[in-house]
C-alpha cells in the first residue's frame, strides 16, 4: 500500500485489509515522504506480524 499523507484515511484502509479473512495476508507500507501523521499511524500497526512499513527517502 503506498501512502502520502493520508493521515486521514489511512487508520481506515489498514484495518479493513487486516479484517481480510486470506490466510496468507501481507501488508507492506510504503510512505513517499508524508509530512502529516501516516507515519506514526502506519507504525502502530507494526505490532501485527502481516504488516511491515518502509519510508522512501529518494
Amino acid at each position: 500500500m503506498g501512502v502520502r499523507n493520508g493521515e486521514r484515511f489511512l487508520d481506515e484502509a489498514i484495518s479493513s485489509v487486516l479484517a481480510q479473512t486470506h490466510r496468507r495476508l501481507e501488508l507492506r507500507i510504503y510512505d513517499n515522504r508524508s509530512h502529516d501523521g501516516s507515519a506514526a499511524i502506519a507504525r502502530g500497526h507494526l505490532s501485527d506480524p502481516r504488516v511491515s512499513y518502509t519510508l522512501n527517502d529518494g
